[in-house]
């Protein structure tokens, strides 16, 4: 008998390194943990939401302006761009923690350490600053980014400023080794702005969005979930400084996510060649013999009833609602019904043309049409789209084996 040998690597860390596990809840944090429990928010939201109706709805009237659209376009660009398809989002919570900020608080990403997932670094600083600078146009500020600033009380450079409106941004911290080893500490003096510093600057007028490095770590290589952390506390800021729409981006950080169910048998439309299956009693598969076009109906009659649970590995069991909860008012995030099943020889060899296209539409009354395409399983949609009212999601299949989810999967702010 042969004995296999596999070789171990260690790879070393520094004394200071943080794995990321919680050891404390500030006051806010324990507030929300001790609230009550989920039946009685439901039971206000829907309330809420049917008063809303017969009011005219004001939020579910509005359309997107033009800097949600670009807010959002800069999501979307995440996930296409290396930036992980947001595999750990559903798992991540956004504690909001004290800053040296002009707007307090900012949301910080988390994700739970378990099951051998680990942090491998913070994202790069020079695409943070690419997204923060279109961040900042979108609100219409004309911004130069890696601005020296040269005063008395203050020496050092921001990473992005418009010298005209004295607004501007700095994330603070650079990057000593690689992966699990790496370590954020102090940028070079000349260039480094301290807190005293920050302090004459607001002193004499200016808005300086502040954040630090280390907060924004990468799980297992999934980049979305710090950019969403760091993009959602520049645009609060914004919405602070700026008159006009504020961009509420609460419901992507919200800690609840809505299934939406679809059964086979209602709202499906499967093109001929293709059909439904269950290989075991844990998986449900689409087996497509050719190409072709899927039409799933969402919330339409007889549907199955929507459910709702708390985000995160720990957020306990799903509860069934009444009804569709409301997401109108608020852009959200939407992870689709159907994705490509692969065995290792074709994920090596997967290119686009052989991913599905999926495309969402939704017609309200007095609303713009929504159509929304895309390939990946994340789709980022405005806030005039309403997860309560039907839609439909068109799925472009190549042949091949699919993994049936039954269910999208939105994230809702319930109150």
């Amino acid at each position: 008998m042969t004995t296999r040998k596999d070789a171990l690597t260690h790879v070393p860390v520094p004394l200071g390194y943080d794995p990321g596990y919680p050891d404390r809840l500030d006051e806010d944090e324990r507030r929300e943990l001790m609230e009550g429990g989920l039946s009685r928010r439901v039971h206000r939201v829907v309330l809420a939401a049917m008063g809303t109706a017969a009011l005219g709805g004001v939020a579910g009237g509005q359309t997107p302006d033009d800097r949600e659209t670009k807010v959002l376009d800069v999501l979307r660009d995440v996930t296409k761009k290396g930036g992980g398809a947001g595999h750990w989002y559903w798992d991540a919570s956004f504690p909001r923690q004290k800053s040296r900020s002009a707007h307090g608080k900012q949301p910080i990403p988390r994700i739970p350490i378990s099951y051998g997932n680990s942090y491998c670094g913070v994202f790069d600083v020079s695409v943070a600053r690419e997204y923060a600078a279109r961040v900042f146009r979108a609100y219409g500020f004309d911004v130069a980014t890696e601005v020296a600033i040269d005063q008395a009380d203050a020496r050092g450079v921001l990473d992005g400023f418009d010298k005209k409106r004295k607004v501007g941004w700095v994330l603070r911290g650079r990057t000593k080794g690689q992966g699990m080893s790496t370590q954020v500490v102090p940028e070079e003096d000349v260039s480094h702005l301290d807190d005293g510093e920050l302090a004459a600057l607001k002193k004499d007028g200016y808005q300086i969005h502040v954040a630090e490095l280390g907060n924004y770590k990468v799980m297992d290589g999934d980049k979305f979930v710090p950019v969403l952390g760091y993009v959602a506390g520049i645009v609060e800021f914004l919405n602070a400084a700026t008159p006009g729409q504020d961009v509420d981006l609460g419901a992507m950080l919200s800690g609840w996510m809505q299934a939406l169910p679809i059964r086979p048998q209602d709202g499906t439309k499967l093109p001929r060649g293709m059909k439904i299956t269950r290989p075991d009693e844990r998986t449900t598969t689409l087996v497509a013999a050719s190409a072709g076009t899927v039409v799933l109906d969402f919330n339409a009659k007889d549907s199955p009833a929507p459910r709702l649970k708390s985000r995160g590995r720990f957020g306990g069991g799903w509860e069934e609602l009444e009804r569709p909860l409301p997401t109108a008012g608020r852009p959200t995030l939407l992870t689709m019904p159907l994705g490509t099943q692969w065995d290792l020889a074709e994920l090596i060899k997967a290119n686009k043309a052989k991913r599905p296209n999926y495309r969402l539409t939704q017609t309200l009354p007095g609303l713009p049409k929504i159509r929304i395409e895309r390939r990946g399983l994340t789709m980022f949609l405005p806030s005039h789209f309403d997860a309560s009212k039907p839609f439909r999601i068109e799925i472009d299949l190549p042949a091949g084996r699919f993994t049936w989810h039954g269910q999208a999967v939105i994230a809702t702010l319930p109150e």
